[in-house]
């Protein structure tokens, strides 16, 4: 039964200092580390009265607070998660030993219930309470919000709730056999069986996106072979079956694929069912690791990944299923056995993966097919595409295809079977202005497309742009060009679809009432959100020097509820409420940081030796005083621009071993150069465009010259390695998970992902554009090993001992360069862990051992 309880004792009021407030600033040591919280909002309820927002702390000992956004008034939930609101009324979450707790929000009153593994809030306020023994079994009880159980179920295997939470289907699993059944939840709970009991068992309940129908697989009494189809029509109360093991139809040599991530679904218009099927019998079975292993040279996939994620053709594969007339039809062919759906599923893309294996980008270009479900034709429709999602996405409503092709966006009208360009000859370019990699720029990005796909929504550099299928019009939904100011659209505020396998579909926007755009200035300097009105006028919801995330919307009201934080202002919790134009900050995180002297951060313009106008990102020391000089370190990787508002509570749990506050509070700055690159030319663009931003810190603050160290993990730590063997500027270096070899690199495997390294070398970050065996110089000359002896500067090298994305060999190997010349360096492995490292006593070592390093060197 219901515990009531008392929740006064959890009533509390958190004292917010003003920024003003002078008091003697203290020293920052790793045992005050553990004060600080990371901050998330929630949930906000439906009309906007209350808030839920968590703090996460290193020791686990978390919080989830639920806040009156009018009052102040909160309460605070022990290791609370995944909670809930119920309209403006009630707040559940589960607390410590899953334990589910009800709040009455109004009185402070709590009902708790033991041993729940999930909830879900439904249609007329009911709770349901899920509990799942170790058997994998579940109880599903419904209460009021008064505790009074309503229902309770036992012997539950699988449950789905519909999409509007108005039904929950279920299955019974038990002596003498299993049933399915639907729970409506009405005034009243109703309950319908719908598969009486039998000896079969039954799994997968999915449900179609209006809730109007239901589908799921049938199995053996054994639960081991599915071989049926299930689909069932709420209205109308019918159920139909497809067996496979009897159907004159189904092709014998395959079988449901009841293990598929995305096994079921149903068609927008309720008629057809689509499905996984794969091969009875692989076409290749590598599971034997006692047996040779052929690796030969024509393969298209390698051997590896063909033995960790089986061949092509074995894969699962896409068909459909028309319940009335019992027709079934498999999607592709043969060979071309991968597949996605239109907008409205009546054609689906189908390809062969691996067609233009072997390749030296990470996936192959495709020759897509377009096929006619209702007829089950295939025809041309791209010939050697880019696989990229981003380059090729269907139109919600189902009536076009976009595609990325040769600088260009053009769209397929599937009814009248035409292409069309329709960005050539507008006076913006809709890929990458800044692209410096060898491939082909990416485009910014196609977000989505208005009602009935009356426009397809753009985005060019900075803004958004509306443009018709026909190709007639094209404007500008945001004007930011002039003032570098970007705009975008938040991709789940109004997403039409559900994530799914079968789909390559965008979100579908109504231009009718406002939406929210995310804003962001030059070097992300201000950021915020605004609203887009349908007349196109913005309405700023915030945009200001710090970083804006998370947002979140009431269901019912114009009130919006988002994170902001700056490097020197901890998270905090902000609410907007338009319809009376306000704005205040609802909750201060880490109210102990303003107990120290913390320093600040700013963007420092600079020019490198080729002529490129850049920024990067100057963090300050703790206490700043400029008489003083301070050592510094330069933290590397690529662009870093987008960081500089990011707050970073102290902690000697990093990953890679860094934490820019840690420093700041040992009297160093840090700085975050943005680097760009010639093509072929890696590592000498890194060198000009490093120096060129920390000499032009030397010019802005004042640091010592000869206190400077640099740092890199992953693709950084090539270029720290490359950067040191080239100039003697820096007095001490750490270089992580790093490249040292580009030759070596080139011919090795991608361990992660079991194929070769070609892709990253020529195409991605290592920008080297051609095949090693075309330019062996170039590849030589951009190699740190090749400079090794030139090393003068004291390297703190490490890696994973398991690192599956940079081979730790490459750390090795510039080890044993450095040992055989007698250079100074240490090299650091940590067993078991990969490209980061995730053991909190090996991310505490290598944090420690970075700080000691830079205060032997620098101090």
């Amino acid at each position: 039964m219901f515990k009531r309880v008392s929740v006064s004792f959890i009533l509390f009021l958190i004292a917010c200092s003003s920024y003003g407030q002078a008091n003697q600033k203290r020293v920052l040591l790793p045992k005050d580390y553990s004060l600080w919280s990371t901050l998330k909002t929630e949930s906000v309820s439906d009309n906007g009265v209350w808030t839920s927002f968590s703090l996460g702390y290193e020791s686990g000992l978390d919080s989830l607070i639920v806040q009156h956004i009018g009052t102040n008034k909160r309460y605070v939930f022990a290791k609370g998660r995944q909670g809930a609101f119920v309209q403006d009324a009630y707040f559940g979450c589960l607390e410590l030993e899953s334990t589910f707790v009800l709040c009455d929000l109004a009185t402070g009153k709590l009902l708790k219930e033991p041993n729940v593994t999930a909830f879900y809030v439904v249609e007329h306020s009911y709770l349901v309470l899920i509990t799942t023994s170790e058997s994998g079994m579940n109880t599903i009880k419904v209460i009021d919000c008064k505790g009074n159980e309503l229902i309770s179920l036992s012997d539950v295997g699988a449950y789905s709730l519909s999409p509007d939470k108005a039904v929950l289907a279920y299955t019974l699993v038990g002596v003498p056999g299993s049933l399915v059944s639907l729970l409506h939840f009405g005034s009243k709970l109703v309950t319908k069986e719908i598969v009486p009991i039998s000896e079969r068992r039954y799994t997968n309940l999915v449900w179609a996106n209006n809730g109007a129908q239901l589908v799921f697989l049938s199995s053996d009494a054994a639960g081991v072979v599915f071989d049926t189809l299930c689909y069932y029509r709420v209205g109308s109360d019918k159920l139909y079956y497809y067996a496979t093991v009897t159907a004159l139809n189904w092709p014998k040599e395959l079988v449901l694929d009841s293990e598929a991530t995305a096994s079921l679904a149903v068609s927008k218009d309720g008629t057809r069912v689509f499905f996984m099927m794969k091969k009875r019998v692989p076409m290749e079975d590598l599971s034997d690791l006692e047996a040779v292993q052929i690796w030969d040279g024509f393969d298209g996939d390698l051997y590896l990944y063909r033995q960790r994620y089986g061949h092509d053709q074995d894969r699962s594969r896409l068909a459909c299923w028309w319940p009335d007339s019992g027709r079934f039809l498999a999607i592709g062919s043969a060979t071309r056995t991968s597949a996605f759906l239109t907008g409205n599923q009546d054609y689906a893309l189908v390809y062969d993966a691996t067609l233009h294996q072997p390749t030296t980008k990470y996936n192959p270009d495709r020759d897509y097919y377009l096929m006619d479900l209702s007829t089950g034709v295939e025809v041309p429709f791209l010939m050697s595409h880019s696989e990229s999602r981003e380059h090729l996405l269907c139109s919600p409503a189902g009536k076009y295809i976009s595609y990325f092709k040769n600088g260009n966006w053009w769209v397929y009208s599937l009814y009248t079977k035409e292409h069309r360009n329709l960005t050539e000859g507008l006076p913006v370019v809709f890929y990458d202005e800044t692209n410096d990699q060898a491939e082909e720029a990416r485009p910014y990005g196609n977000v989505g497309w208005t009602r009935n796909d009356s426009s397809i929504l753009l985005y060019d550099r900075y803004g958004v742009w509306g443009l018709t299928p026909d190709g007639k019009q094209a404007r500008q939904l945001t004007q930011g060009r002039r003032d570098a100011v970007t705009f975008r659209f938040l991709p789940d505020t109004v997403s039409q679809v559900p994530p799914s396998a079968f789909y390559y579909i965008t979100d579908c926007y109504d231009l009718s009432i406002n939406q929210v755009l995310q804003v962001a200035s030059k070097g992300t300097e201000n950021t915020g959100y605004c609203l887009i009105t349908p007349k196109g006028k913005l309405h700023y919801l915030a945009f200001e020097r710090s970083k804006a995330s998370n947002l979140l919307k009431a269901a019912c009201k114009p009130v919006y509820v988002f994170q902001q934080e700056s490097f020197d202002c901890p998270p905090q919790v902000v609410v907007s409420d338009v319809s009376v134009s306000s704005k205040k900050v609802l909750f201060r995180s880490n109210q102990q940081h303003y107990h120290y002297g913390w320093g600040k951060s700013e963007l420092v313009d600079y020019t490198t030796a080729a002529g490129k106008s850049l920024q990067g990102v100057l963090f300050y020391p703790f206490d700043y005083d400029a008489t003083q000089r301070y050592g510094m370190v330069v933290s590397i990787y690529e662009r870093q621009t987008h960081t500089l508002h990011n707050y970073t509570a102290p902690s000697l749990l990093n990953a890679s071993g860094l934490n820019k506050t840690i420093l700041c509070s040992k009297g160093y700055f840090v700085f975050y150069p943005d680097i760009v690159y010639e093509v072929g030319q890696p590592g000498f663009s890194a060198v000009d465009c490093v120096l060129s931003g920390t000499k032009a810190v030397l010019a802005l603050v004042s640091v010592d010259s000869k206190r400077i160290g640099l740092i890199g993990h992953s693709y950084g730590g090539y270029e720290t390695n490359f950067i040191i063997t080239q100039t003697n500027f820096f007095k001490a270096a750490v270089s992580g998970s790093s490249v040292s070899d580009l030759t070596s690199g080139y011919l090795s495997l991608g361990l992660s992902y079991a194929k070769t390294d070609y892709w990253r070398y020529e195409n991605e970050q290592l920008r080297m554009a051609v095949s090693l065996f075309d330019d062996w110089e170039r590849y030589h000359l951009n190699s740190p090993i090749t400079y090794a002896d030139k090393i003068s500067t004291p390297l703190l090298l490490w890696t994973g001992e398991n690192d599956r994305q940079v081979n730790p060999f490459q750390t090795m190997e510039f080890y044993l360069a450095l040992r055989k010349l007698k250079k100074v360096n240490c090299m650091l492995v940590y067993p078991k862990e990969g490209h980061v490292l995730i053991e909190e006593k090996h991310q505490i070592d290598l944090t420690n051992r970075i700080l000691n390093w830079f205060d032997y060197y620098l101090k």
